[in-house]
């Protein structure tokens, strides 16, 4: 989208097993040509030799396309890597941060790595530095854009409390100290109701475990849902106390929404929230904490308005889909200027075929 506002000549690489109807749909509908390549292997995951399946399957479509810049987008680090070896600037954006590489991969991606022509992008400061520890690769090589909020809602005044979680119902994210906390919380302030949308591996344990707590009624795992706007509207609070987050958009949309946040301090997620002042942070695991600084929220009208306010603001200073955009499209030009065939165009003004 960034790309078709910014008049961006643009083709994208997919595996065939990511040719879903929604998502070639969109490309017909931008006019955006894509290239299908085989899909790889479970051996070609292995970081060693991913480099050769790209090299043998996506270096075809650069020779086809010619593009200017590549923009990887990636939540498999090891995967992708030999892109850095193809003779035009990358961008390499990552979603999520490896587990630490051997020393050999370390030494060998960091010298791939080149100053000015492939770049690391990440999507918080913490993401960053793991990005660093764990795979070699300079900080001063490694960029970071925040994500931006998706939906920005205005709350209703409603007389029933709602907490409300979003995310995947797995162990990063931490549902069974949410649950604690939520059974905490119903047992001290009767009437509050908490509510997890999502799908996931854990859904049903954590539905089985509401069952055997009697909480059925005010604690709800919904599973996926498409009206997720409506909950944001007549939620009263956002909760998320994963174990780890790299920058979470669910927390964004939360507070560009108005809602104080309550949240763990793990990961990139203090780089969201202001502690004290447009939201909480506590440890993963202080469900004591967690619980008693939610019931200040149920309890204190007034501050939990005002800490929405300031997340609404800080939200949109910091996080609003233009930053975003800004931040890309400067990270274009920054790698075209240095580039044999930039033109030293300026910041955001980026217009050739990525």
């Amino acid at each position: 989208d960034i790309h078709k506002k910014n008049g961006i000549d643009t083709a994208v690489v997919l595996e065939k097993k990511q040719l879903e109807e929604v998502i070639i749909k969109k490309l017909v509908a931008a006019d955006v040509p894509f290239y299908p390549v085989a899909d790889r292997s479970r051996l070609a995951f292995n970081p060693f030799i991913s480099w050769l399946f790209d090299i043998k399957k996506v270096f075809k479509v650069y020779r086809s396309y010619r593009p200017d810049l590549i923009v990887i987008s990636n939540g498999t680090p090891g995967i992708m890597l030999g892109t850095l070896l193809f003779p035009v600037p990358v961008l390499f954006v990552m979603h999520t941060y490896p587990e630490r590489y051997p020393w050999p991969l370390r030494t060998l991606w960091n010298l791939f790595c080149l100053p000015g022509k492939k770049q690391f992008l990440t999507v918080s400061a913490f993401s960053a530095s793991e990005i660093n520890r764990n795979m070699g690769i300079s900080r001063d090589r490694i960029s970071v854009v925040y994500n931006g909020y998706e939906r920005q809602l205005n709350r209703s005044n409603s007389s029933t409390p709602l907490v409300l979680t979003l995310g995947h119902v797995v162990n990063y994210k931490n549902p069974g100290g949410w649950l604690q906390v939520a059974n905490k919380v119903v047992r001290e302030r009767p009437g509050t109701r908490f509510v997890w949308l999502g799908d996931g591996t854990l859904l049903q344990r954590m539905r089985d475990e509401v069952e055997q707590l009697k909480l059925a009624d005010a604690v709800l795992f919904e599973g996926y849902r498409q009206d997720v706007d409506d909950y944001f509207t007549r939620a009263s609070i956002y909760f998320q106390p994963s174990l780890i987050e790299n920058h979470a958009i669910s927390l964004l949309d939360a507070m560009a929404s108005g809602l104080p946040c309550v949240a763990s301090s793990a990961g990139g997620t203090p780089e969201s929230i202001v502690d004290g002042e447009t939201g909480f942070l506590c440890t993963p695991d202080d469900v004591d904490s967690f619980a008693a600084r939610l019931i200040t929220l149920i309890d204190d009208e007034e501050l939990s308005r005002r800490m929405g306010e300031s997340g609404r603001v800080r939200a949109e200073e910091f996080f609003s889909p233009d930053v975003q955009e800004q931040g890309i499209l400067g990270q274009y030009a920054a790698l075209a200027k240095s580039s044999l065939s930039g033109e030293g165009r300026g910041r955001g003004d980026f217009n050739k075929r990525v």
